[in-house]
């Protein structure tokens, strides 16, 4: 047994998370120990000494969501979606997006300590996204690494062993603000894409490869929001048709081109009504919409809340 493995052997579910115990079906337990670390980052810690099939309670995301999942001890068959699946031995990881937000598993050796670190798009707030910039964290570029789904053994990335080997340690008795540190070398390993396990090998003949070309239609969709482009401009900026353009765009970050768009505006719109005394008009101006009711049912969507009110309830947070 590996020294992360002996480490997760004897994780306790105490400390500053919230634990759940599971009776499984068929006999044997489990513990899930959540830590909500950020707006739309949570971490969760297993420990189960089952043979059981089906859902993780409470272990769920939106749809869409990005996983990183470590199995530190036994095996992990894991299912994202309904064509996405996985076996995880000890020290394996795991960068994957899921389709339905849901993880689906069993334990083939009937014991599994490990965690799960899920982040989900939609619920992430504009504060966390700048607080990690900071770290030289872009969540955004996680889904891109793990959108090659790929398991590989920390046996070829020493760095991510260390971190993990540092955060099961810290674990049980450890400060919130310890776990998010350790979490955040993590996701800095991640998004640098200097650890074997997570880097993507792009291979393509094409005069340019999908990959490029959805950075590419990215970058001229962030250049002037107050401007939006359809996907027809934007395919013909990229020299490429629509089709193509859809296509790369979704395979390379895990969404479509027109709701990355849309998502990406609200943001930068609610970073706006966060940050200036524009009125709801104006920011719908600075992100590309003349209609303001058009703005504020988009807006609405994306983030649960009308302009007015996602603004006047963020505001008073801060006051608080």
């Amino acid at each position: 047994m590996t020294q992360i493995g002996r480490i997760a052997q004897r994780l306790a579910v105490a400390g500053n998370g919230t634990c759940e115990v599971l009776a499984c079906e068929g006999g044997g337990k489990g513990n899930v120990t959540r830590y909500d670390l950020f707006p739309g980052v949570v971490l969760w810690v297993l420990d189960m000494r089952c043979l059981t099939q089906g859902y993780l309670p409470g272990v769920e995301s939106g749809k869409d969501a990005t996983y990183i999942i470590h199995c530190g001890r036994g095996a992990l068959r894991v299912a994202l979606g309904r064509r996405k699946v996985f076996s995880l031995e000890e020290g394996d990881l795991l960068c994957a997006t899921s389709e339905s937000g849901r993880i689906a598993h069993s334990f083939p050796t009937g014991v599994m300590s490990g965690l799960v670190l899920g982040i989900d798009a939609v619920t992430l707030s504009s504060e966390t996204r700048r607080a990690l910039r900071n770290f030289d964290v872009d969540l955004d570029a996680i889904p891109i690494v793990a959108s090659s789904d790929t398991v590989r053994s920390l046996a070829t990335s020493p760095e991510a062993a260390h971190i993990l080997a540092e955060l099961y340690e810290a674990l049980p008795n450890a400060s919130r603000g310890s776990i998010r540190i350790k979490v955040i070398e993590l996701l800095q390993l991640v998004c640098t894409g200097t650890a074997n396990h997570v880097r993507r090998e792009v291979r393509s003949t094409r005069r340019m490869s999908h990959m490029q070309l959805a950075y590419q239609a990215q970058q001229l969709m962030m250049h002037d929001i107050s401007r939006p482009l359809t996907i027809s401009a934007l395919a013909d900026a990229c020299d490429t048709s629509p089709t193509v353009l859809k296509e790369s765009f979704r395979e390379t970050f895990g969404v479509p081109v027109y709701t990355w768009y849309r998502t990406y505006r609200m943001h930068q719109a609610a970073d706006l009504l966060l940050s200036t005394e524009l009125t709801i008009g104006k920011v719908a101006e600075r992100v590309g919409y003349a209609n303001p009711s058009k703005f504020t049912q988009a807006f609405t969507d994306c983030m649960g809340k009308t302009p007015r009110a996602w603004r006047k309830e963020r505001r008073m947070r801060r006051g608080a």
